[in-house]
């Protein structure tokens, strides 16, 4: 049977939209994944609306946000609470990672956790509030400024920010405001977490990955 023009068009759009399932946390250009089913990039956006329903970047960003709900356990950390806006938290870093590295409690297993626990749109700047915590053992006693608690377990929704932290407020809203209503589940009352899985000291902020830890209310 001969191969028609659409058959062939669809075959290619099928590998791009299962190469974006399989490396989400990847750098997803236009350019990148056109070359990869050989569209030129001008037509290619195109192709991809026309045949898929929707763009490119709109159908990675839905894929991100629809990764699967995940179930965490209980943590305990030590933290330093920043009071202000949340842009001007990295001083606060500055007091607990330092610390922590010249007590020899920073290891490959570490995890940098950020929680922030008012809405910049609700709250006035000065009394945002938002906790540098790292991950420690059992045994870490408090000092100073530096405190311990545990941070809940439970049920989330994970997405990935890539980019400047500037841009964090535009994937919260797509997490919050795009995908939660449709998902069928209603967050709970307790802070949104954010994992951040490089150095901002040493990354590019164009490099920079966040993943985003929304809480969930059990399933009924």
């Amino acid at each position: 049977m001969k191969r028609t023009t659409y058959q062939d068009y669809r075959e290619r759009i099928l590998k791009v939209l299962v190469f974006v399932q399989e490396h989400l946390d990847e750098d997803l250009s236009i350019e990148g994944l056109a070359r990869r089913a050989h569209f030129s990039s001008y037509h290619f956006h195109r192709i991809f609306t026309g045949m898929v329903g929707e763009s490119v970047m709109e159908y990675v960003r839905r894929l991100r946000l629809q990764r699967a709900a995940q179930r965490l356990k209980q943590t305990r950390a030590a933290f330093v609470r920043h009071v202000g806006p949340y842009m001007e938290c990295g001083a606060t870093w500055k007091k607990l990672v330092p610390r922590l590295g010249a007590l020899g409690l920073l290891g490959p297993d570490t995890r940098f956790l950020g929680l922030g626990h008012d809405d910049p749109d609700a709250t006035p700047p000065g009394k945002i509030r938002y906790d540098a915590c790292v991950t420690v053992d059992e045994d870490f006693e408090p000092e100073g400024q530096i405190g311990v608690q545990i941070i809940g377990g439970g049920e989330y929704a994970v997405t990935t920010h890539h980019g400047p932290y500037e841009g964090l407020a535009d994937t919260y809203a797509d997490l919050c405001g795009k995908w939660l209503p449709r998902c069928g589940r209603e967050a709970r009352a307790a802070p949104c977490m954010e994992i951040h899985l490089n150095d901002p000291e040493s990354t590019e902020p164009a490099e920079l990955l966040t993943e985003i830890y929304l809480p969930l209310e059990p399933r009924r």
